[in-house]
């Protein structure tokens, strides 16, 4: 009677020991593979929209390591590498709060290479889809910025 709370807690058992997203993510991958057999064993268990949270926050810090190692190539001026990058992002977490945050940052590598319609195609995005307030302020600061005339 008690097997699919004991399964749960071995995935709780090793998100317990998450590490900050810049650091290793052994332990999430390892909680991901642990509530995902949990859910398919036991879909009707009462842990399961818990099970579900966790493997969200699972998610959501596998995207923002991607995020991160994105905005690193991106100071570094990396741009194909911040570019596969945030791609990877957006393709493999569209379901986490990190989504939006990639797609505003693809756009302003495509910007840096030259290529402002495909900046503002993922800049609309975001401005037509995210609910993030400040980031949508940030996003619309991007765009002013690129409507600006250079001086020559």
């Amino acid at each position: 009677q008690w097997l699919d709370e004991a399964q749960y807690q071995i995935g709780e058992a090793h998100y317990q020991q998450l590490r900050r997203a810049e650091l290793d993510q052994k332990e999430t991958r390892e909680a991901l593979v642990y509530f995902y057999q949990f859910i398919d064993d036991n879909p009707t268990s009462p842990l399961v929209d818990q099970a579900r949270a966790r493997i969200l926050d699972c998610r959501s810090r596998l995207a923002k390591k991607l995020y991160q190692a994105g905005e690193l190539y991106h100071k570094q001026k990396h741009l194909e590498a911040a570019k596969l990058t945030f791609n990877d992002l957006i393709l493999s977490y569209p379901d986490t709060p990190w989504y939006f945050h990639g797609v505003a940052r693809l756009g302003e590598v495509y910007l840096g290479q030259g290529d402002e319609s495909r900046a503002r195609a993922f800049w609309d995005e975001v401005l037509l889809d995210s609910d993030d307030e400040k980031l949508k302020k940030q996003v619309q600061k991007l765009v002013f910025e690129a409507d600006a005339p250079t001086e020559e």
